[in-house]
């Protein structure tokens, strides 16, 4: 912790300030993102003719020019804005704040090339690495036509030219390690170069200079962090040796990590840096086990003066048991972080890695030999670069193949922070470190991985009981209801909406999903929750189809149709069967309203002897004749002074009120209608204030109110 407050004191984030002049220099090469926008690292030196000192990411837009003459080394005079990025408001949304400082960025700035001057050109230490992967990258793009995108993800860690295709094919079928330069590709290298240098080199020799080369290389690359630790247990076994100290894996792992995090404790929010550990202590402790499951260790060994052709035979009968159980020793132990970042594991990972890893790791040493050959005798390398490039063009139509094949996938909530620790026991119990038994190593493997099933019962075990969750959605809606093991989501924000992250972290499944109205706040993340977790059904409003919506709640309503889920529309009256315990009855619309805000439904939900009101945009006009008494009411409207009636307040009672609200230029929440809600309601919680508010109903009655942000108002019980 005194390091994280040491790191915040000395690289704290930055102050924000809109429309106004900032001045600064290029620091990394900047690049086009798949919104169009040129993004690149800028150290600002002026904020409205103030001298600065802030680190930040510029994304630089333009309506008419084209978005070119950008160069590292330039010094920008821009006029647009600074900010920070806000950290996470809501259970389980990833803090983009701490992500951002982990990458080496105290903020965000943004302008439009017209609104951009450029002053002059500075020469830095780093300008030559840039000119050198400038040169680079246009060797490969002569070397490699047909997959020049994909070498570049592989020799410089450039991911920015591969198609959002084949980069969400990578992702979908769990072999993105591949495109990212890894611990897997420096030793790929260093065992290359100390191949070749052992013919006239020591070995102490031969790894000295292995290692001088993968360090020059990390620095060409950018030194991500996955292959900084790569690098960094290189160089503590390298120094090991030399020093004539024994070293072991755990060792190098372990002070690999202390080194990272004591230089950079913010590397702790980035995936890359988790994943590149979690794998190679996957590797360190259960590779062995494993090993010895699958009966790979009982391949016989060969006895002095075998023939070679029997070694290469034995070499290649024995890779692919040890390629599986590799990957199952790195699937097993990445896991819990693979089911918190992604929410679910590809069926296709394994198999498509005994195809994909040979293929990756045989073009890549290979197109970096013909990468160097081609700067000294060009005409050569270019005869030769068709073997490699075939064999990108191959990987990446194997990736796509599997894409297309559409394979299940496990489906998991996040492990809880208890199970993550148990998961860690049992991974570093399962290694042959340990002094348990033959037998218990054996098994350790399957019961880590069986873990995946209690976490599924730790997450079903969560929604029991009755309990509601309104989400910090910015100006926009999103609510979960919980009940007696039955998910339910009443209104799903816009299409950046925190749902989908919060219910497949937490949830097995929806079990239908409330529409309010067809407003883009309320239902324009739709699509993204539909491509996360489907819930079995649609209720809407009757009338919805008859007012023209957003495109992107179309979408969501069309992709819903495809997919086979019921879309059913609700009137006033109606009551349906939640749960065991839970009913819910819909007090409105009972007719087609003038104000499509008044197309709300408006929803009571009973459970336990508790009644929840949903109200969605609901005017004071539109507001039902009779309501009933309530104990939780979501205010209407985001607090909108024309909502939320003394006579509506009168007919519910409510103990408690809650209101979603964001950053907006409305007004909301009301001064007129907090003070409405202080003369008849005992506690106000707003979503802007307190982030995610999470009301559970205990046995005894009475209600447990935990906040996000404002942690003493963390287990407050009240009647």
């Amino acid at each position: 912790m005194l390091r994280f407050d040491l790191q915040t004191l000395f690289f704290p984030q930055v102050d924000s300030f809109y429309s106004i002049p900032f001045e600064g220099f290029v620091a990394s090469e900047p690049f086009t993102n798949a919104s169009g926008r040129l993004v690149f690292k800028f150290h600002v030196t002026q904020i409205d003719g103030q001298p600065a000192r802030e680190t930040v990411r510029l994304y630089l837009r333009s309506d008419e020019l084209e978005l070119t003459g950008i160069e590292y080394g330039q010094t920008l005079q821009c006029f647009g804005h600074i900010w920070a990025q806000d950290h996470a408001t809501n259970p389980f949304q990833t803090d983009q704040a701490d992500n951002l400082l982990g990458q080496g960025y105290q903020g965000m700035a943004a302008a439009k090339l017209e609104d951009v001057v450029i002053l002059d050109k500075r020469t830095t230490p780093y300008s030559m690495v840039v000119y050198i992967r400038k040169k680079v990258s246009e060797h490969i793009d002569r070397l490699f036509p047909q997959s020049a995108g994909l070498a570049k993800a592989f020799i410089m860690g450039d991911r920015s030219e591969l198609s959002e295709e084949v980069r969400n094919a990578f992702y979908s079928t769990g072999v993105a390690h591949l495109i990212a330069i890894s611990g897997m590709h420096i030793s790929v290298l260093a065992m290359m170069l100390e191949l070749v240098l052992s013919h006239w080199l020591t070995k102490r020799q031969s790894s000295l200079m292995a290692l001088a080369f993968i360090t020059l290389y990390g620095a060409f690359v950018g030194f991500p962090a996955s292959m900084l630790r790569a690098i960094l247990m290189y160089a503590i076994s390298t120094g090991a040796m030399l020093c004539g100290r024994p070293s072991d894996a755990p060792t190098r792992i372990a002070a690999a990590l202390f080194i990272m995090l004591t230089a950079q404790p913010y590397y702790i929010y980035n995936t890359g840096f988790a994943l590149s550990f979690g794998a190679s202590a996957g590797i360190i402790f259960l590779k062995a086990p494993m090993d010895t499951l699958l009966r790979v260790d009982r391949i016989s060994k060969l006895k002095a003066g075998t023939p070679n052709r029997t070694h290469i035979l034995r070499r290649l009968l024995k890779y692919f048991p040890e390629l599986i159980s590799t990957s199952l020793a790195v699937t097993v132990a990445t896991l819990p972080m693979i089911m918190a970042w992604f929410g679910a594991q590809p069926l296709s990972a394994l198999p498509l890695n005994l195809i994909a890893i040979p293929l990756a790791m045989l073009a890549y040493p290979v197109s970096l030999i013909v990468l160097l050959i081609s700067f000294v005798v060009f005409p050569i390398a270019h005869w030769l670069s068709s073997v490699p490039d075939i064999l990108f063009l191959l990987l990446t139509r194997t990736v796509s193949l599997f894409s297309n094949l559409g394979v299940a996938v496990i489906h998991s909530p996040r492990y809880p922070a208890w199970l993550v620790c148990i998961h860690c026991c049992l991974v570093i119990a399962a290694s042959a470190f340990t002094r348990l038994s033959h037998r218990v190593h054996r098994r350790l493997p399957i019961v880590t991985a069986l873990l995946l099933l209690v976490s599924i019962s730790a997450a079903y075990l969560h929604t029991l009981g009755f309990s509601m969750t309104f989400l910090d959605a910015g100006q926009a809606d999103a609510t979960v209801i919980c009940t007696d093991g039955h998910v339910y989501v009443y209104d799903v924000g816009e299409p950046y909406t925190p749902i989908a992250d919060y219910v497949s972290a937490c949830c097995i499944q929806i079990d239908g999903v409330f529409l309010s109205h067809p407003h883009y706040d309320h239902a324009g993340g739709l699509v993204t929750l539909l491509q996360s977790m489907p819930p079995k059904q649609i209720f809407v409003p009757a009338g919805w189809a008859q007012v023209e919506m957003n495109e992107t709640i179309e979408e969501g309503i069309l992709l819903a149709k495809e997919m086979g889920i019921p879309i059913i529309e609700c009137l006033a009256g109606d009551v349906l069967t939640l749960s065991a315990n839970a009913t819910a009855t819909i007090w409105g619309p009972s007719d087609f309203p003038q104000d499509v805000n008044d197309l709300s439904i408006v929803l009571q939900i009973q459970s336990r002897e508790k009644n929840l009101l949903l109200t969605g945009d609901l005017t004071a006009k539109g507001e039902p004749d009779h309501l009933p008494d309530i104990d939780i009411l979501r205010v209407p409207h985001h607090g909108s002074k024309n909502a939320t009636s003394e006579q509506l307040l009168e007919q519910t009672t409510p103990k408690i009120a809650v209101i979603s609200v964001g950053e907006n230029h409305y007004g909301h929440p009301s001064a007129e209608l907090i003070e409405r809600l202080q003369r008849q309601t005992s506690e106000i919680y707003r979503t802007d204030e307190y982030g995610a508010i999470t009301i559970r109903v205990l046995a005894n009655g009475d209600y447990r109110i935990s906040t996000y942000l404002r942690r003493e108002a963390e287990n407050l019980e009240s009647q």
